[in-house]
């Protein structure tokens, strides 16, 4: 190639460039790719972000399920003595709440479970109306302590 074809081949590829540039928000290619990356980089940290919070969240539920089991003894033990379930009723919905919380839960996760406000169970809490117990600043309720509560 000579340089004259060269040359001509450079503008018509800048004329290409400078036609189609308002596919890329008017931005030069290099910089629509270079904000491009950048625009990745920032998904990726934030779906990271997210993959580390779910882990950590994970790990604090496989510890209250872990202590819930050491308890569970101590638990049943002394729902004997304080509420059995009256009817049958009572008892599916002892079994229910087992089920899909655990023996021991969060407070978070019981007011969805019973669609009740946070401040009404700390409140009952506090009152001693549901069993609960404190493990460093966390609160967690025994599941089937809440029944007396739910009577009432």
């Amino acid at each position: 190639m000579t340089e004259k074809e060269i040359i001509k081949n450079k503008n018509s590829a800048l004329c290409v460039r400078e036609r189609f540039r308002f596919l890329f928000n008017n931005l030069d290619i290099d910089e629509f790719k270079l904000i491009s990356a950048k625009k990745e980089k920032i998904m990726l940290d934030e779906k990271i972000k997210k993959i580390k919070t779910d882990i950590r969240r994970q790990k604090r539920r496989e510890k209250v399920w872990n202590m819930a089991e050491n308890m569970q003894n101590e638990i049943n033990n002394y729902l004997v003595k304080a509420s059995k379930p009256k009817d049958d009723f009572e008892k599916m919905l002892v079994d229910k709440m087992v089920k899909e919380l655990g023996v021991v839960t969060t407070v978070g996760e019981l007011s969805k479970f019973l669609k009740m406000n946070k401040t009404c169970l700390y409140k009952a809490m506090d009152n001693g109306e549901i069993l609960s117990f404190k493990r460093g600043r966390r609160r967690y309720v025994i599941t089937e302590g809440v029944l007396p509560f739910l009577r009432d």
